[in-house]
Protein backbone atom coordinates (compact mmCIF):
# COMPACT_ATOMS: atom_id res chain seq x y z
CA UNK A 1 0.00 0.00 0.00
CA UNK A 2 1.72 2.61 -1.55
CA UNK A 3 0.21 6.48 -1.18
CA UNK A 4 3.05 9.16 -1.59
CA UNK A 5 1.31 12.57 -1.11
CA UNK A 6 0.19 13.77 2.12
CA UNK A 7 -3.01 15.88 0.91
CA UNK A 8 -6.92 16.06 0.95
CA UNK A 9 -6.66 15.57 -3.03
CA UNK A 10 -4.49 12.01 -2.50
CA UNK A 11 -7.42 10.69 -0.13
CA UNK A 12 -9.73 11.52 -2.62
CA UNK A 13 -7.84 9.47 -5.30
CA UNK A 14 -8.16 6.80 -2.88
CA UNK A 15 -11.78 6.76 -2.75
CA UNK A 16 -11.84 7.31 -6.71
CA UNK A 17 -9.56 4.55 -6.68
CA UNK A 18 -11.18 2.15 -5.15
CA UNK A 19 -15.18 3.27 -6.08
CA UNK A 20 -14.65 4.86 -9.07
CA UNK A 21 -18.11 5.38 -10.79
CA UNK A 22 -19.92 6.32 -7.49
CA UNK A 23 -17.86 8.67 -6.76
CA UNK A 24 -17.55 10.21 -10.36
CA UNK A 25 -21.52 10.26 -10.59
CA UNK A 26 -21.82 11.73 -7.12
CA UNK A 27 -19.11 14.94 -8.03
CA UNK A 28 -20.88 15.78 -11.56
CA UNK A 29 -23.96 15.97 -10.16
CA UNK A 30 -23.42 18.08 -7.71
CA UNK A 31 -21.21 20.07 -9.96
CA UNK A 32 -24.70 20.19 -12.39
CA UNK A 33 -26.45 21.30 -9.35
CA UNK A 34 -24.14 24.68 -8.42
CA UNK A 35 -24.53 25.45 -12.53
CA UNK A 36 -28.10 25.17 -12.55
CA UNK A 37 -28.21 27.46 -9.44
CA UNK A 38 -26.97 30.37 -11.84
CA UNK A 39 -29.24 29.23 -14.65
CA UNK A 40 -31.82 29.53 -12.00
CA UNK A 41 -31.67 32.77 -11.48
CA UNK A 42 -31.18 33.93 -15.01
CA UNK A 43 -34.66 31.72 -15.59
CA UNK A 44 -36.41 33.19 -12.82
CA UNK A 45 -36.01 36.83 -13.47
CA UNK A 46 -37.06 35.96 -17.51
CA UNK A 47 -40.10 34.60 -15.83
CA UNK A 48 -40.73 37.38 -12.96
CA UNK A 49 -40.41 39.80 -15.53
CA UNK A 50 -42.37 37.83 -18.52
CA UNK A 51 -44.98 37.74 -16.06
CA UNK A 52 -44.80 41.51 -15.26
CA UNK A 53 -45.30 42.27 -19.34
CA UNK A 54 -47.54 39.69 -20.10
CA UNK A 55 -50.06 42.29 -18.32
CA UNK A 56 -49.45 44.20 -21.76
CA UNK A 57 -48.19 41.97 -24.09
CA UNK A 58 -49.81 39.00 -24.28
CA UNK A 59 -47.09 37.25 -26.70
CA UNK A 60 -45.37 37.03 -23.61
CA UNK A 61 -47.15 34.48 -22.04
CA UNK A 62 -45.78 31.42 -24.53
CA UNK A 63 -42.29 32.39 -22.99
CA UNK A 64 -44.24 32.11 -19.55
CA UNK A 65 -44.76 28.60 -20.09
CA UNK A 66 -41.31 28.12 -21.41
CA UNK A 67 -39.43 29.30 -18.46
CA UNK A 68 -42.29 27.66 -15.88
CA UNK A 69 -40.83 24.02 -17.55
CA UNK A 70 -37.65 25.36 -17.04
CA UNK A 71 -38.44 25.96 -13.26
CA UNK A 72 -39.56 22.75 -12.83
CA UNK A 73 -37.09 20.50 -14.61
CA UNK A 74 -34.33 22.15 -12.35
CA UNK A 75 -36.20 22.02 -9.17
CA UNK A 76 -37.04 18.47 -10.03
CA UNK A 77 -33.21 17.85 -10.58
CA UNK A 78 -32.26 19.12 -7.34
CA UNK A 79 -34.94 17.44 -5.19
CA UNK A 80 -33.45 14.24 -6.87
CA UNK A 81 -29.97 14.55 -6.28
CA UNK A 82 -29.82 14.27 -2.24
CA UNK A 83 -31.76 11.09 -2.99
CA UNK A 84 -29.01 9.85 -5.71
CA UNK A 85 -26.33 10.98 -3.77
CA UNK A 86 -27.27 9.07 -0.57
CA UNK A 87 -27.57 6.07 -2.62
CA UNK A 88 -24.01 6.82 -4.01
CA UNK A 89 -22.56 7.43 -0.37
CA UNK A 90 -23.78 4.05 0.57
CA UNK A 91 -21.99 2.32 -2.37
CA UNK A 92 -18.79 4.34 -2.09
CA UNK A 93 -18.47 3.80 1.78
CA UNK A 94 -19.62 -0.65 0.64
CA UNK A 95 -16.54 -0.48 -1.49
CA UNK A 96 -13.84 1.31 1.02
CA UNK A 97 -15.10 -1.13 3.46
CA UNK A 98 -14.25 -4.12 1.30
CA UNK A 99 -11.56 -3.26 -0.78
CA UNK A 100 -9.46 -0.51 1.01
CA UNK A 101 -9.70 -1.15 4.27
CA UNK A 102 -8.14 -4.85 3.87
CA UNK A 103 -5.11 -3.37 2.78
CA UNK A 104 -4.86 -0.81 5.87
CA UNK A 105 -5.01 -4.09 7.97
CA UNK A 106 -2.47 -5.98 5.54
CA UNK A 107 -0.63 -3.11 6.42
CA UNK A 108 -1.00 -2.98 10.09
CA UNK A 109 0.00 -6.55 9.97
CA UNK A 110 3.14 -5.96 8.72
CA UNK A 111 4.41 -2.95 10.66
CA UNK A 112 7.47 -4.09 12.65
CA UNK A 113 6.67 -5.10 16.30
CA UNK A 114 8.58 -2.33 18.05
CA UNK A 115 6.82 -0.13 16.22
CA UNK A 116 3.33 -1.35 17.22
CA UNK A 117 4.36 -1.07 21.12
CA UNK A 118 5.33 2.66 21.07
CA UNK A 119 2.67 4.55 22.09
CA UNK A 120 2.79 7.39 19.86
CA UNK A 121 1.51 4.37 17.17
CA UNK A 122 -1.09 3.30 18.73
CA UNK A 123 -2.09 6.80 18.85
CA UNK A 124 -1.53 7.21 15.11
CA UNK A 125 -3.00 3.46 14.28
CA UNK A 126 -6.50 4.24 16.32
CA UNK A 127 -6.90 7.37 14.97
CA UNK A 128 -6.51 6.08 11.11
CA UNK A 129 -8.29 3.30 11.99
CA UNK A 130 -11.23 4.82 13.54
CA UNK A 131 -11.63 7.71 11.31
CA UNK A 132 -10.50 6.74 7.59
CA UNK A 133 -13.78 6.08 6.40
CA UNK A 134 -15.54 9.09 7.76
CA UNK A 135 -12.69 11.43 6.16
CA UNK A 136 -12.71 9.30 2.92
CA UNK A 137 -16.21 9.97 2.39
CA UNK A 138 -16.43 13.35 4.17
CA UNK A 139 -13.88 14.22 1.23
CA UNK A 140 -15.71 13.03 -1.76
CA UNK A 141 -18.83 14.67 -0.32
CA UNK A 142 -17.30 17.35 0.67
CA UNK A 143 -15.78 18.13 -2.70
CA UNK A 144 -18.84 17.83 -4.54
CA UNK A 145 -20.31 20.13 -2.29
CA UNK A 146 -17.71 22.53 -2.64
CA UNK A 147 -17.48 22.52 -6.20
CA UNK A 148 -21.59 22.75 -6.03
CA UNK A 149 -21.19 26.27 -4.06
CA UNK A 150 -18.05 27.52 -5.84
CA UNK A 151 -20.11 27.03 -9.65
CA UNK A 152 -23.05 29.13 -7.43
CA UNK A 153 -20.65 31.81 -6.44
CA UNK A 154 -18.87 31.82 -9.71
CA UNK A 155 -22.16 32.53 -11.28
CA UNK A 156 -24.02 35.29 -9.10
CA UNK A 157 -19.88 36.84 -9.38
CA UNK A 158 -20.29 36.77 -12.99
CA UNK A 159 -23.94 38.27 -13.28
CA UNK A 160 -22.37 41.23 -10.51
CA UNK A 161 -19.63 41.91 -12.79
CA UNK A 162 -21.89 42.07 -15.62
CA UNK A 163 -23.96 45.12 -14.15
CA UNK A 164 -21.35 46.55 -11.64
CA UNK A 165 -18.09 45.26 -11.58
CA UNK A 166 -17.05 46.22 -8.64
CA UNK A 167 -19.43 44.50 -6.54
CA UNK A 168 -18.50 41.26 -7.66
CA UNK A 169 -14.40 42.03 -6.89
CA UNK A 170 -15.73 43.37 -3.74
CA UNK A 171 -17.64 39.95 -2.91
CA UNK A 172 -14.11 37.79 -3.47
CA UNK A 173 -12.75 40.13 -0.89
CA UNK A 174 -15.00 39.57 1.23
CA UNK A 175 -15.02 35.75 1.42
CA UNK A 176 -11.34 35.26 1.23
CA UNK A 177 -10.90 36.67 4.90
CA UNK A 178 -13.91 34.41 5.44
CA UNK A 179 -12.21 31.18 4.07
CA UNK A 180 -8.85 31.94 5.46
CA UNK A 181 -9.83 31.73 9.23
CA UNK A 182 -12.53 28.81 8.47
CA UNK A 183 -9.35 27.08 6.93
CA UNK A 184 -7.00 27.68 10.46
CA UNK A 185 -9.67 27.14 12.61
CA UNK A 186 -10.02 23.40 11.53
CA UNK A 187 -6.74 22.52 11.55
CA UNK A 188 -6.51 24.02 14.98
CA UNK A 189 -9.46 21.58 16.18
CA UNK A 190 -8.00 18.38 14.32
CA UNK A 191 -4.98 19.32 16.12
CA UNK A 192 -6.71 19.38 19.30
CA UNK A 193 -8.03 16.20 18.57
CA UNK A 194 -4.83 15.07 18.09
CA UNK A 195 -3.63 15.89 21.35
CA UNK A 196 -6.24 14.19 23.13
CA UNK A 197 -6.08 11.32 21.49
CA UNK A 198 -4.77 9.10 24.29
CA UNK A 199 -8.29 10.41 26.56
CA UNK A 200 -10.35 9.60 23.79
CA UNK A 201 -8.75 5.84 23.80
CA UNK A 202 -9.54 5.62 27.68
CA UNK A 203 -12.91 6.57 27.29
CA UNK A 204 -13.43 4.10 24.52
CA UNK A 205 -11.94 1.28 26.96
CA UNK A 206 -13.71 2.68 30.46
CA UNK A 207 -17.07 2.08 28.12
CA UNK A 208 -16.27 -1.00 27.00
CA UNK A 209 -15.44 -2.34 30.89
CA UNK A 210 -18.86 -0.12 31.63
CA UNK A 211 -20.71 -2.32 28.66
CA UNK A 212 -18.77 -5.59 27.77
CA UNK A 213 -19.97 -8.76 29.12
CA UNK A 214 -16.52 -10.08 30.25
CA UNK A 215 -16.58 -7.59 33.53
CA UNK A 216 -20.51 -8.34 34.00
CA UNK A 217 -20.17 -10.42 36.82
CA UNK A 218 -17.79 -8.30 38.72
CA UNK A 219 -19.62 -5.28 37.99
CA UNK A 220 -22.64 -6.89 39.32
CA UNK A 221 -20.40 -8.19 42.61
CA UNK A 222 -18.12 -5.31 43.05
CA UNK A 223 -20.50 -2.91 42.39
CA UNK A 224 -17.52 -1.16 40.77
CA UNK A 225 -20.10 0.56 38.12
CA UNK A 226 -20.31 3.89 39.70
CA UNK A 227 -16.55 4.22 40.59
CA UNK A 228 -15.67 3.39 36.70
CA UNK A 229 -18.55 6.08 35.45
CA UNK A 230 -16.56 8.72 37.68
CA UNK A 231 -13.24 8.01 35.77
CA UNK A 232 -15.07 8.62 33.04
CA UNK A 233 -16.83 11.54 33.60
CA UNK A 234 -13.43 12.68 34.70
CA UNK A 235 -12.08 12.05 31.32
CA UNK A 236 -14.82 13.28 29.29
CA UNK A 237 -14.68 16.64 31.26
CA UNK A 238 -10.75 16.96 30.68
CA UNK A 239 -11.13 15.93 27.11
CA UNK A 240 -13.74 18.39 26.31
CA UNK A 241 -12.17 21.31 27.85
CA UNK A 242 -9.35 20.92 26.27
CA UNK A 243 -11.15 20.77 23.10
CA UNK A 244 -13.81 23.67 24.02
CA UNK A 245 -10.75 26.20 24.28
CA UNK A 246 -9.84 25.76 20.64
CA UNK A 247 -13.37 25.43 19.23
CA UNK A 248 -14.75 28.54 21.05
CA UNK A 249 -11.71 30.42 19.93
CA UNK A 250 -12.02 30.07 16.18
CA UNK A 251 -15.96 30.06 16.45
CA UNK A 252 -15.84 33.83 17.59
CA UNK A 253 -13.21 34.42 14.65
CA UNK A 254 -15.33 32.67 12.37
CA UNK A 255 -18.54 34.81 13.62
CA UNK A 256 -16.42 37.94 12.61
CA UNK A 257 -15.84 36.57 9.04
CA UNK A 258 -19.53 36.10 8.64
CA UNK A 259 -20.46 39.38 9.46
CA UNK A 260 -18.31 40.67 6.77
CA UNK A 261 -20.89 38.95 4.05
CA UNK A 262 -24.09 39.71 5.88
CA UNK A 263 -22.68 43.53 5.55
CA UNK A 264 -21.97 43.00 1.98
CA UNK A 265 -25.22 41.29 1.22
CA UNK A 266 -26.88 45.05 2.45
CA UNK A 267 -24.12 46.76 0.83
CA UNK A 268 -25.64 44.23 -2.38
CA UNK A 269 -29.20 45.15 -1.77
CA UNK A 270 -29.20 48.88 -1.59
CA UNK A 271 -26.82 49.31 -4.35
CA UNK A 272 -28.30 47.35 -6.98
CA UNK A 273 -31.54 49.51 -6.19
CA UNK A 274 -30.05 51.85 -8.60
CA UNK A 275 -29.17 50.14 -11.60
CA UNK A 276 -33.01 49.30 -11.24
CA UNK A 277 -34.38 52.54 -10.52
CA UNK A 278 -32.36 53.92 -14.04
CA UNK A 279 -33.66 50.54 -16.09
CA UNK A 280 -30.47 49.26 -16.24
CA UNK A 281 -31.34 45.72 -14.72
CA UNK A 282 -34.89 44.70 -14.94
CA UNK A 283 -36.72 44.15 -11.73
CA UNK A 284 -36.61 40.35 -11.80
CA UNK A 285 -32.93 40.25 -12.17
CA UNK A 286 -33.13 42.12 -9.14
CA UNK A 287 -35.42 39.72 -7.22
CA UNK A 288 -33.56 36.59 -8.37
CA UNK A 289 -30.19 37.53 -7.26
CA UNK A 290 -31.29 39.37 -4.00
CA UNK A 291 -32.71 35.51 -3.46
CA UNK A 292 -29.82 33.63 -4.71
CA UNK A 293 -27.72 36.09 -2.67
CA UNK A 294 -29.62 35.78 0.27
CA UNK A 295 -29.39 31.60 -0.19
CA UNK A 296 -25.63 31.91 -0.37
CA UNK A 297 -25.39 34.08 2.54
CA UNK A 298 -26.93 31.39 4.26
CA UNK A 299 -24.53 28.20 2.72
CA UNK A 300 -21.54 30.19 3.76
CA UNK A 301 -22.38 30.75 7.36
CA UNK A 302 -23.08 27.42 7.84
CA UNK A 303 -22.23 24.96 4.85
CA UNK A 304 -18.85 26.78 4.02
CA UNK A 305 -17.86 26.78 7.27
CA UNK A 306 -18.59 23.84 8.45
CA UNK A 307 -16.43 22.53 4.70
CA UNK A 308 -13.61 24.39 5.30
CA UNK A 309 -13.01 23.21 9.38
CA UNK A 310 -13.64 19.53 7.58
CA UNK A 311 -11.14 20.43 4.98
CA UNK A 312 -8.65 21.23 6.99
CA UNK A 313 -8.71 18.66 9.30
CA UNK A 314 -8.80 16.52 5.84
CA UNK A 315 -5.47 17.97 5.50
CA UNK A 316 -4.32 17.21 8.40
CA UNK A 317 -5.78 13.33 8.56
CA UNK A 318 -4.04 13.14 5.38
CA UNK A 319 -0.41 13.96 6.71
CA UNK A 320 -1.18 11.21 9.50
CA UNK A 321 -2.31 8.98 6.76
CA UNK A 322 0.92 9.77 5.34
CA UNK A 323 2.81 8.70 8.21
CA UNK A 324 1.16 5.25 8.52
CA UNK A 325 1.74 4.59 5.20
CA UNK A 326 5.36 5.41 5.99
CA UNK A 327 5.77 3.12 9.33
CA UNK A 328 8.49 0.49 8.68
CA UNK A 329 7.45 -2.61 7.69
CA UNK A 330 8.71 -6.07 9.27
CA UNK A 331 10.82 -8.11 6.71
CA UNK A 332 8.08 -10.85 7.38
CA UNK A 333 5.49 -11.43 4.56
CA UNK A 334 3.07 -12.73 6.07
CA UNK A 335 0.78 -13.48 3.28
CA UNK A 336 3.37 -15.75 2.13
CA UNK A 337 3.28 -19.15 3.62
CA UNK A 338 6.84 -20.48 3.33
CA UNK A 339 7.24 -24.05 3.27
CA UNK A 340 10.91 -24.13 3.72
CA UNK A 341 12.28 -24.73 6.79
CA UNK A 342 15.69 -24.49 8.76
CA UNK A 343 17.46 -27.50 9.22
CA UNK A 344 17.97 -25.92 13.26
CA UNK A 345 21.00 -27.35 15.35
CA UNK A 346 21.73 -24.53 17.28
CA UNK A 347 20.97 -21.01 18.47
CA UNK A 348 23.75 -18.78 19.91
CA UNK A 349 23.65 -15.26 21.66
CA UNK A 350 26.84 -13.90 21.32
CA UNK A 351 27.82 -10.46 23.14
CA UNK A 352 23.92 -9.68 23.29
CA UNK A 353 22.70 -6.29 25.04
CA UNK A 354 19.34 -4.38 24.16
CA UNK A 355 18.35 -1.33 24.99
CA UNK A 356 14.25 0.32 23.75
CA UNK A 357 15.03 2.89 21.56
CA UNK A 358 14.79 6.03 23.12
CA UNK A 359 15.82 4.89 26.16
CA UNK A 360 19.29 4.83 27.86
CA UNK A 361 18.91 1.68 30.23
CA UNK A 362 19.97 -1.49 29.22
CA UNK A 363 17.32 -4.46 29.52
CA UNK A 364 19.97 -7.47 28.44
CA UNK A 365 23.94 -6.88 29.09
CA UNK A 366 26.18 -9.17 26.97
CA UNK A 367 24.30 -12.41 26.97
CA UNK A 368 26.44 -15.19 25.83
CA UNK A 369 25.15 -18.49 25.54
CA UNK A 370 23.84 -21.40 23.07
CA UNK A 371 20.63 -23.64 22.47
CA UNK A 372 21.24 -26.62 21.23
CA UNK A 373 19.34 -29.28 19.21
CA UNK A 374 16.78 -31.46 21.33
CA UNK A 375 17.44 -29.64 24.41
CA UNK A 376 14.85 -28.48 27.34
CA UNK A 377 15.75 -25.11 28.66
CA UNK A 378 14.22 -23.44 31.57
CA UNK A 379 14.63 -19.55 31.63
CA UNK A 380 14.07 -17.87 35.39
CA UNK A 381 14.51 -14.82 36.94
CA UNK A 382 12.30 -12.04 38.62
CA UNK A 383 9.57 -9.90 37.36
CA UNK A 384 11.07 -7.41 34.36
CA UNK A 385 14.19 -9.04 34.17
CA UNK A 386 14.54 -9.62 30.89
CA UNK A 387 13.23 -13.33 29.83
CA UNK A 388 10.25 -12.06 27.40
CA UNK A 389 12.77 -9.54 26.48
CA UNK A 390 15.51 -11.99 25.39
CA UNK A 391 12.57 -14.33 23.77
CA UNK A 392 11.36 -11.72 21.21
CA UNK A 393 15.16 -11.22 20.38
CA UNK A 394 15.68 -14.70 19.74
CA UNK A 395 12.33 -14.83 17.30
CA UNK A 396 13.59 -11.69 15.47
CA UNK A 397 11.03 -9.19 16.81
CA UNK A 398 13.11 -6.99 18.24
CA UNK A 399 16.82 -6.36 16.41
CA UNK A 400 19.59 -6.90 19.41
CA UNK A 401 21.25 -3.33 20.37
CA UNK A 402 24.81 -5.08 20.22
CA UNK A 403 26.25 -8.35 19.74
CA UNK A 404 24.60 -10.72 17.08
CA UNK A 405 22.28 -13.96 16.64
CA UNK A 406 23.41 -16.74 15.07
CA UNK A 407 21.19 -20.28 13.96
CA UNK A 408 23.59 -22.80 13.20
CA UNK A 409 26.34 -20.05 13.04
CA UNK A 410 24.63 -17.90 10.46
CA UNK A 411 23.29 -14.41 11.52
CA UNK A 412 19.82 -14.56 12.03
CA UNK A 413 19.41 -11.32 10.19
CA UNK A 414 20.68 -13.17 7.08
CA UNK A 415 17.82 -15.16 6.71
CA UNK A 416 14.28 -14.02 5.51
CA UNK A 417 11.57 -13.39 8.37
CA UNK A 418 9.38 -16.48 7.44
CA UNK A 419 12.19 -18.76 7.66
CA UNK A 420 12.46 -17.36 11.03
CA UNK A 421 8.96 -17.56 12.48
CA UNK A 422 8.36 -21.22 10.57
CA UNK A 423 11.67 -22.39 13.38
CA UNK A 424 9.52 -21.47 16.67
CA UNK A 425 5.96 -22.61 18.19
CA UNK A 426 5.56 -20.08 21.11
CA UNK A 427 2.89 -20.00 24.08
CA UNK A 428 2.47 -17.11 25.45
CA UNK A 429 1.08 -16.08 28.82
CA UNK A 430 -1.90 -14.06 27.57
CA UNK A 431 -2.73 -16.15 24.46
CA UNK A 432 -5.16 -14.31 22.43
CA UNK A 433 -8.41 -16.16 22.78
CA UNK A 434 -10.23 -15.83 19.26
CA UNK A 435 -13.87 -15.15 19.10
CA UNK A 436 -13.99 -18.55 16.56
CA UNK A 437 -14.49 -22.57 16.48
CA UNK A 438 -12.38 -24.16 18.68
CA UNK A 439 -11.15 -26.09 15.86
CA UNK A 440 -10.40 -22.49 14.05
CA UNK A 441 -8.84 -21.60 17.35
CA UNK A 442 -6.31 -24.40 16.98
CA UNK A 443 -5.52 -24.67 12.94
CA UNK A 444 -6.37 -20.37 12.33
CA UNK A 445 -7.40 -22.21 8.70
CA UNK A 446 -4.59 -23.98 7.87
CA UNK A 447 -5.97 -27.68 8.05
CA UNK A 448 -8.59 -29.90 9.83
CA UNK A 449 -7.37 -32.83 11.53
CA UNK A 450 -6.70 -31.62 15.43
CA UNK A 451 -7.39 -34.85 17.24
CA UNK A 452 -4.04 -35.53 17.94
CA UNK A 453 -3.19 -32.41 19.22
CA UNK A 454 -6.65 -32.16 21.25
CA UNK A 455 -5.16 -35.11 22.64
CA UNK A 456 -1.57 -34.20 23.76
CA UNK A 457 -3.04 -30.70 25.08
CA UNK A 458 -5.48 -32.60 27.19
CA UNK A 459 -8.38 -31.17 25.76
CA UNK A 460 -10.57 -34.24 24.83
CA UNK A 461 -12.54 -34.26 28.11
CA UNK A 462 -13.06 -29.95 27.37
CA UNK A 463 -14.49 -31.13 23.59
CA UNK A 464 -16.59 -33.74 24.78
CA UNK A 465 -18.51 -31.50 26.65
CA UNK A 466 -18.90 -28.53 24.39
CA UNK A 467 -22.23 -28.27 22.46
CA UNK A 468 -20.79 -28.53 19.34
CA UNK A 469 -17.67 -30.07 19.98
CA UNK A 470 -14.65 -28.82 18.10
CA UNK A 471 -17.23 -26.74 15.82
CA UNK A 472 -18.14 -24.96 19.06
CA UNK A 473 -17.76 -21.04 19.00
CA UNK A 474 -16.00 -19.75 21.91
CA UNK A 475 -16.18 -16.08 23.80
CA UNK A 476 -18.62 -14.28 24.52
CA UNK A 477 -18.88 -12.12 21.49
CA UNK A 478 -21.96 -14.32 19.65
CA UNK A 479 -24.93 -15.26 21.87
CA UNK A 480 -24.09 -19.14 21.23
CA UNK A 481 -20.53 -18.61 22.04
CA UNK A 482 -19.29 -21.09 24.83
CA UNK A 483 -17.12 -19.31 28.19
CA UNK A 484 -14.40 -21.11 28.85
CA UNK A 485 -11.88 -21.14 31.56
CA UNK A 486 -8.53 -19.53 31.84
CA UNK A 487 -6.61 -23.12 31.89
CA UNK A 488 -8.94 -24.20 29.35
CA UNK A 489 -7.81 -21.38 27.18
CA UNK A 490 -4.15 -22.05 28.16
CA UNK A 491 -4.67 -25.74 27.15
CA UNK A 492 -6.06 -24.49 23.63
CA UNK A 493 -2.65 -22.00 23.30
CA UNK A 494 -0.62 -25.39 23.88
CA UNK A 495 -2.50 -27.24 21.24
CA UNK A 496 -2.34 -23.81 19.08
CA UNK A 497 1.70 -24.36 19.13
CA UNK A 498 1.62 -28.36 18.76
CA UNK A 499 -0.06 -27.82 15.90
CA UNK A 500 2.29 -25.64 14.20
CA UNK A 501 4.97 -28.61 15.02
CA UNK A 502 7.66 -26.48 14.67
CA UNK A 503 11.64 -27.30 15.70
CA UNK A 504 12.07 -24.68 18.37
CA UNK A 505 9.35 -24.45 20.93
CA UNK A 506 8.94 -21.49 23.31
CA UNK A 507 6.18 -21.61 26.22
CA UNK A 508 6.18 -17.87 27.85
CA UNK A 509 4.24 -18.86 31.64
CA UNK A 510 1.95 -21.04 30.08
CA UNK A 511 0.87 -22.32 33.35
CA UNK A 512 0.05 -19.41 34.49
CA UNK A 513 -3.63 -20.28 35.00
CA UNK A 514 -2.77 -23.85 35.84
CA UNK A 515 -2.41 -25.49 39.17
CA UNK A 516 1.02 -26.72 40.51
CA UNK A 517 -0.34 -30.21 40.00
CA UNK A 518 -1.51 -29.80 36.72
CA UNK A 519 1.33 -27.85 35.62
CA UNK A 520 3.80 -30.88 36.68
CA UNK A 521 1.35 -33.07 34.60
CA UNK A 522 2.07 -30.60 31.74
CA UNK A 523 5.40 -30.34 32.01
CA UNK A 524 5.99 -33.91 32.16
CA UNK A 525 3.72 -34.40 29.05
CA UNK A 526 5.39 -31.86 27.40
CA UNK A 527 8.95 -33.59 27.98
CA UNK A 528 7.50 -36.83 25.75
CA UNK A 529 5.80 -34.53 23.23
CA UNK A 530 9.09 -32.74 22.48
CA UNK A 531 11.61 -34.36 23.98
CA UNK A 532 13.71 -34.65 19.96
CA UNK A 533 13.04 -30.82 19.77
CA UNK A 534 14.41 -28.05 21.23
CA UNK A 535 12.18 -25.64 23.83
CA UNK A 536 12.91 -23.11 26.34
CA UNK A 537 10.20 -22.69 29.43
CA UNK A 538 9.86 -19.63 31.17
CA UNK A 539 8.13 -19.58 34.84
CA UNK A 540 7.74 -18.08 37.79
CA UNK A 541 7.09 -21.63 39.11
CA UNK A 542 10.65 -22.94 39.77
CA UNK A 543 8.98 -26.64 40.36
CA UNK A 544 8.90 -27.37 36.22
CA UNK A 545 13.09 -26.57 36.24
CA UNK A 546 13.73 -29.61 36.93
CA UNK A 547 13.06 -31.21 34.07
CA UNK A 548 15.24 -28.84 32.19
CA UNK A 549 18.28 -29.92 30.64
CA UNK A 550 19.89 -26.36 31.35
CA UNK A 551 18.50 -23.25 34.07
CA UNK A 552 18.99 -20.07 33.15
CA UNK A 553 18.45 -17.69 35.69
CA UNK A 554 18.75 -13.37 34.74
CA UNK A 555 18.79 -10.99 37.06
CA UNK A 556 19.46 -7.65 36.43
CA UNK A 557 19.43 -8.42 32.48
CA UNK A 558 22.73 -10.71 32.84
CA UNK A 559 22.96 -14.54 32.99
CA UNK A 560 23.52 -14.75 37.16
CA UNK A 561 23.67 -18.79 36.87
CA UNK A 562 23.40 -21.60 34.84
CA UNK A 563 23.57 -25.19 35.03
CA UNK A 564 20.92 -28.03 36.03
CA UNK A 565 18.48 -28.35 38.99
CA UNK A 566 21.08 -30.18 41.14
CA UNK A 567 24.34 -27.93 40.43
CA UNK A 568 21.98 -24.80 40.49
CA UNK A 569 20.90 -25.90 44.50
CA UNK A 570 24.58 -26.91 45.13
CA UNK A 571 25.67 -23.42 44.46
CA UNK A 572 23.47 -22.16 46.88
CA UNK A 573 22.73 -19.21 45.01
CA UNK A 574 20.07 -16.88 43.75
CA UNK A 575 18.31 -19.96 42.26
CA UNK A 576 18.43 -22.13 45.54
CA UNK A 577 17.09 -19.07 47.25
CA UNK A 578 14.12 -19.25 44.96
CA UNK A 579 13.26 -22.74 44.89
CA UNK A 580 13.53 -23.18 48.66
CA UNK A 581 10.82 -20.63 48.79
CA UNK A 582 8.96 -22.08 46.51
CA UNK A 583 9.13 -25.81 47.47
CA UNK A 584 6.60 -26.18 49.96
CA UNK A 585 3.92 -25.28 46.72
CA UNK A 586 5.11 -29.01 45.75
CA UNK A 587 5.14 -30.88 48.49
CA UNK A 588 2.09 -30.40 49.51
CA UNK A 589 0.92 -31.24 46.02
CA UNK A 590 2.72 -34.78 46.97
Amino acid sequence: MKEKKSSVFSLFQIALHHSFFPVMLYVLMNILNGVLASVMIIVTSRFINGVINSVSNSTQKNLIWIDITLIILIYTYRRLVPVVGSLCVTKISTDLKSRFRIKLIKKQAKLKYDVIEKTDTSDLISRIFNNIDNNLIGVVTGTADFCCVLFQVLGIIAILIRHIWWLGVLMIICIIPFIYISCKGGIAIYQSDQEVTYLTRRMYYLSEILSNREAAAERTLFRFTDFINGIFEKTHIERTNKNLKVITKWSLQEKMGSILIYTYTIILIFTLLSPVKSGDMSIGLYISIIGGMLSLVNIFTNVIKMLLNNFAGYQEFSKDFQKFTDLPESEYDYTNEQKGKIPFESLELRNVSFVYPGTEKYILKNINFVFEKGKQYSLVGKNGCGKTTLVKLLTGLYDVTQGEILINGQNLKEFKKEKIANLFSIIYQDAARYPLSLKENITLGKGDDIESVLKRAHLEEDVNRLPEGIESVLGKLYDNGVDLSGGQWQKIAIARALYRDEQFYILDEPNASLSPKAESSLYTEFGNIIKDKTSIMISHRLGSTKYADQILLIDDGEIAEVGTHEELMEKNGIYSEMFTKQRKWYEDEE
